[in-house]
């Protein structure tokens, strides 16, 4: 058994496709692609876009909770039964309800009574999650996505906290953020950056370096070839990226957080960015890999499969070294816009990591808010033109009851029209914080 994860971890971390848990499990009903004609509602403004996904985020909760929902499933024991069941990570459930989360606390006015109270359910539910056993820190080398919800929850916290919005929840919150901020530097990878996927690969290399690809034929040759085995450790860009944030918007509020552990992350997405401006899903072009390594690695990722992560790897690597690199900000937007239709081929289909580029439906969403974050980074005379820009392409997939969904599951609407608000907040969205 060890073996056989080797080898598939080998593969996957050539080909960039994390490995799925074996009880993972998709379904539902795939729709049409979205059309690329106008739509009527090109001409309605974002704060009605956004009042409309306000009104429709608050009919989506579930008992405080907005949880996010994909394939990912793991095992409990239902409290009515006894019976062994499986259902929706907490990390998800945390995850999916901070973003709505952020998304009230921008989106709606402060005088909403309405969306105040989901508010306070919400931070109630969270701090209620944050004591699950699933929720402790981990660094086992296990599929495991708690870390989103660590991550979220300490940025919805931390946003609550700057805009004094903690209300009866304040003590409990200001003893949590530092406790989060503490289980991030603990879930950090030994190279720097966080994953979800596992940490790290065992590989196995020949005395040039290569890595030895198993032959199923014949399992033997491998190990004849084999000089060492070593360990890789493999942060996932798309992970690191969002956690960084998180981290350097607590700093910036006076939590404990090491330089140093800006310093790797930094480290980590230069080395899994490549020369095109695509960012490796995971793991690095390492020093030690032989040439013949690294063009295995670089020929299995493509731009196309990169868009969603590829303008939120470069904000944050902006963030971290304080560098000015707009020029690399403004391709990672061109290369969403150029490579959109690929993007949009995966949305609200079944399946995750599909070939030829390896998009997943979550990625979705997640890449038009993240879009949108980094064109605030361009200079200034050309961001309104890019936030109309990114606007029309919002607008081809919205729902007809003013929601956003990227999955097959009806619930991730929530999540998907709460990414869409914070998107179309433009310049009234959150902003990062800087290494200071």
């Amino acid at each position: 058994m060890a073996s056989m994860f080797r080898r598939l971890s080998v593969a996957c971390l050539l080909a960039a496709v994390p490995l799925q848990p074996a009880y993972a499990f998709d379904g539902g009903t795939a729709s049409a692609p979205a059309s690329n004609a106008p739509r009527k509602e090109a001409s309605t403004s974002n704060s009605a876009l956004i009042a409309k996904a306000v009104e429709e985020i608050l009919k989506l909760e579930e008992n405080g909770e907005w949880p996010y929902e994909g394939v990912y499933r793991v095992p409990a024991k239902d409290e009515k039964t006894g019976r062994r069941v499986m259902e929706i990570p907490v990390g998800y459930r945390i995850g999916g309800t901070a973003i709505v989360g952020l998304a009230l606390l921008y989106g709606a006015p402060a005088e909403d009574a309405a969306a105040a109270a989901a508010i306070d359910r919400g931070v109630a539910s969270i701090l209620k999650l944050l004591e699950h056993p699933l929720m402790q820190p981990s660094t086992e080398n296990v599929y495991d996505v708690r870390v989103w919800g660590h991550s979220f929850a300490l940025e919805y916290f931390c946003r609550l906290r700057e805009q004094k919005r903690l209300g009866q929840h304040e003590k409990a919150v200001q003893l949590w953020i530092p406790k989060l901020v503490a289980t991030l530097i603990q879930e950090e990878l030994e190279e720097g950056g966080w994953n979800y996927g596992g940490r790290f690969d065992e590989v196995d290399v020949d005395e040039n370096g290569n890595v030895i690809r198993n032959n199923p034929r014949n399992p033997d040759e491998a190990k004849k070839k084999a000089v060492k085995t070593v360990k890789w450790w493999t942060p996932a860009s798309f992970v690191t990226s969002p956690v960084s944030q998180a981290m350097l918007l607590a700093k910036s509020q006076g939590e404990k957080v090491p330089d140093a552990l800006f310093d790797r992350a930094a480290s980590v997405l230069q080395k899994e960015r490549l020369k095109d401006g695509t960012f490796l899903y995971a793991g690095m072009v390492r020093n030690e890999m032989s040439e013949k390594a690294r063009q295995q690695v670089e020929a299995r990722e493509k731009l196309p499969g990169s868009i969603a992560r590829s303008a939120v790897c470069e904000v944050t690597l902006q963030l971290l070294s304080g560098k000015d690199n707009n020029k690399e900000v403004k391709a990672a937007i061109e290369a969403f816009h150029k490579y959109w239709d690929e993007l949009e081929k995966r949305r609200k289909k079944t399946g995750t990591h599909v070939p030829p580029y390896g998009i997943a439906p979550y990625y979705f969403y997640y890449g038009h808010r993240y879009a949108a974050q980094a064109i605030e980074f361009l200079p200034e005379r050309e961001r309104a033109a890019e936030r109309a820009r990114l606007k029309e392409v919002i607008l081809r997939t919205r729902d007809e009851n003013g929601t956003w969904n990227d999955r097959v599951f009806p619930r991730s609407a929530s999540f998907g029209t709460a990414m869409m608000v914070l998107a179309l907040l433009g310049e009234q969205a959150p902003k990062p914080a800087r290494k200071g």
